[in-house]
């Protein structure tokens, strides 16, 4: 048993050096590929978010701002399944000097579709919730995936732009009946339509879903001063990552 777990990961180690060595293109050290283009793309920053985590959004807007968005003034789309109160607009336009724009997401974009028993999908809910699985017990978390995995870019506010960046603070019936994550979703449509040469993997951000949080290991990105999370609490070689995987591509 313990060979196969040395051995299992011997060859995800392998499989990131050999991708980092011959693949990845880093931004930080290579810019040749993206000083020809250094007017803004057409691209926009869109935030799913409600009243009550303004403070927790305030605080990330401003890491954001600090270290990368000041710099592009990239605008911000700010959703809610509720109409945003007049404290939340003056308070998130007041982190950045980017155009800033709220909307309210239609019912029918925030709802279930007619084909979901309901009451099967409350039952499941609360099965999950005796198991302890995350968000199993959340209504509005599926609610929430449905939409981000195949209704917010339908949205007028978002319609004329191109590209997106999300912020955070289906007839099956997979969202509701087996708690389907948008990310998966998401996953899934690259793996079918794109090269993997197509993708770019931003090893250089780091992002944090509780309980899961890339952050980069290498030493030189903590030794800049400019990365602060934890090296030693990266996901992307821990059961149920599916980056090793991508590395051995």
């Amino acid at each position: 048993m313990y060979s196969i777990i040395l051995l299992e990961i011997e060859l995800s180690i392998t499989s990131r050096q050999r991708f980092f060595e011959s693949q990845y293109i880093d931004p930080m050290k290579d810019t040749s590929l993206f000083l020809k283009n250094v007017s803004r793309v057409n691209a926009v920053i869109i935030v799913l978010v409600r009243n009550k985590e303004l403070h927790e959004l305030r605080e990330t807007m401003r890491y954001f701002e600090d270290r990368w968005n000041k710099k592009y003034n990239y605008p911000y789309v700010f959703l809610n399944d509720e109409e945003f109160t007049q404290e939340f607009k003056i308070l998130t336009k007041q982190m950045t000097h980017s155009e800033t724009y709220y909307g309210l997401i239609p019912k029918e974009m925030w709802d279930y579709p007619p084909w979901i028993n309901q009451t099967k999908a409350a039952e499941i809910r609360k099965e999950m919730e005796d198991q302890k699985i995350i968000y199993g017990g959340s209504e509005s978390y599926r609610h929430m995936c449905r939409f981000n995995s195949g209704f917010f870019f339908r949205h007028e506010l978002i319609q004329k732009y191109d590209y997106y960046w999300r912020l955070e603070p289906d007839q099956a019936g997979g969202f509701y009946y087996e708690r389907w994550g948008d990310a998966p979703v998401h996953s899934i449509a690259l793996a079918m339509f794109l090269e993997k040469s197509q993708i770019h993997f931003f090893n250089d951000i780091a992002y944090m879903h509780p309980p899961f949080q890339h952050c980069p290991i290498e030493e030189w990105f903590h030794e800049s001063g400019r990365c602060h999370c934890n090296p030693h609490k990266n996901f992307d070689d821990e059961w149920g990552s599916c980056t090793k995987n991508w590395f051995a591509i």
